[in-house]
């Protein structure tokens, strides 16, 4: 899990990031995979589907 801290400021953009990895115990291919942020067991992103060889890359912010 990747977290961001911004300084003090004003600022209202949100930090974007890129997460890649790969789904082991296979290759696993059209898994869903997404970012649970607070650990509830719910997807807090968009999902993706994993390729043949198992690897995957979501584009998220947290909010």
């Amino acid at each position: 899990m990747l977290s961001a801290c911004g300084g003090g400021g004003s600022s209202s953009q949100i930090p974007l990031f890129t997460k890649t990895g790969r789904v082991i115990k296979g290759p696993i291919e059209n898994a869903i995979v997404g970012l649970d942020y607070d650990g509830d067991g719910v997807i807090d992103t968009s999902s993706v589907m994993t390729d043949a060889s198992g690897y995957y890359s979501i584009n998220a912010s947290q909010k």
